[in-house]
């Protein structure tokens, strides 16, 4: 049975800083430039995607829409927010039971830029420090599983840390603290790459940190973390959710594009396997995007378990093709703020049950 245990005055939600977005050039590389753009001002949703969001290789902040605007849900007025702000939660008080939150991270560095999900080694600790000490307890991705698959008893408080990208900043600031406390966590690679972008692990630090016993690893994709044209207009979107423009100027076939992203998914899983010794069967959709295509193709590759990037909270047969995750990895959020966003999407949870759309996807323009 689920169990919400809210007190709703110490809830409050983090502050949402989506102020900028990438738009991926439908011919990007790993490491190219890319150009930032005022939210709002050039993404338009798809009319065959009611419900849409952009992501970001992890550097600029998403356009993607607030939680609560995401869930049509009203949030909390901001003198609530701010009333809030300061208060501590009890160590030994139950928020929730038989619930869990996902947390996303995306990089930890020394330079952190401005709106961007990259937080400093000293925010990241202060923020695990605050979980732990107001009674959160980290869960590992194989409790997850087994949580979503089996009804698995979990901790009360139960979060669950992943990072998305693969930044090396995860290997030299955020994983000497994990592994120190031993608390687990997982990593979503773009395999591609690994051993190619200064800023990106190498195959030796993953298999240091693999081999620790605390990290797991998936994917997000081998090289499809990047736009690709799908009109004569210059429109373009997920490489892995569009039929990209061939050299002829007509798009992919069906089959093309499914021979593509099928190989790229199914190589990206086979080497992080190989790689790490470990069982690979989960991965992010990158930008957050996916369709039902893609959900059968990524099941066809080997994978049983794939992250969204929508706000929300986990229960006992959550659908595994729509798992949702709380961003909290952002360049100025406070471990109180951390803190209220999670008490925020629970306490949401507890009005009312939320189902992901079955196809979330954005075109850029």
């Amino acid at each position: 049975m689920i169990c919400f245990c809210l007190m709703l005055s110490a809830c409050a939600p983090s502050q949402h800083h989506a102020q900028q977005r990438v738009q991926p050039s439908a011919s990007s590389t790993p490491g190219a430039q890319r150009t930032l753009i005022p939210a709002g001002s050039s993404a338009r949703r798809s009319t065959i995607e009611p419900n849409v969001s952009t992501g970001m290789r992890g550097k600029a902040r998403s356009c993607r829409p607030h939680v609560f605007d995401e869930l049509r849900l009203k949030p909390p007025l901001r003198r609530e927010r701010q009333a809030v702000a300061n208060a501590a939660p009890a160590a030994t008080h139950t928020y929730y039971r038989n619930v869990v939150v996902v947390l996303t991270y995306h990089d930890v560095a020394r330079r952190v830029q401005a709106e961007t999900d990259t937080v400093s080694p000293e925010q990241f600790a202060a923020q695990i420090a605050r979980l732990q000490q107001g009674g959160f307890h980290f869960i590992s991705l194989s409790k997850l599983q087994a949580f979503l698959s089996e009804g698995a008893a979990v901790p009360s408080n139960a979060v669950c840390l992943v990072f998305d990208n693969g930044y090396r900043g995860i290997y030299r600031y955020a994983f000497p603290l994990l592994r120190r406390q031993r608390i687990p966590a997982t990593v979503f690679l773009i395999v591609s790459y690994v051993d190619r972008l200064e800023n990106d692990l190498t195959w030796t630090e993953i298999a240091s940190m693999s081999h620790s016993g605390v990290f797991r690893f998936g994917t997000e994709t081998y090289n499809l973390h990047r736009a690709v044209a799908i009109d004569a207009a210059g429109d373009t979107t997920a490489a892995t959710v569009g039929r990209a423009l061939l050299a002829d100027g007509q798009p992919e076939t069906l089959a093309h594009y499914r021979r593509r992203v099928l190989r790229d998914l199914s190589r990206a899983r086979r080497i992080v396997e190989a790689k790490t010794g470990q069982a690979v069967d989960t991965m992010v959709y990158p930008y957050g995007q996916y369709t039902p295509t893609l959900v059968s193709l990524a099941h066809q590759a080997g994978y049983r378990y794939l992250f969204t990037t929508l706000g929300w909270v986990l229960t006992p047969g959550a659908n595994p093709d729509r798992l949702t995750r709380l961003d909290v990895g952002v360049w100025n959020e406070t471990p109180t703020e951390v803190v209220n966003a999670i008490l925020t999407v629970v306490r949401d949870a507890s009005r009312g049950s939320y189902t992901p759309p079955r196809r979330y996807v954005t075109v850029w323009r």
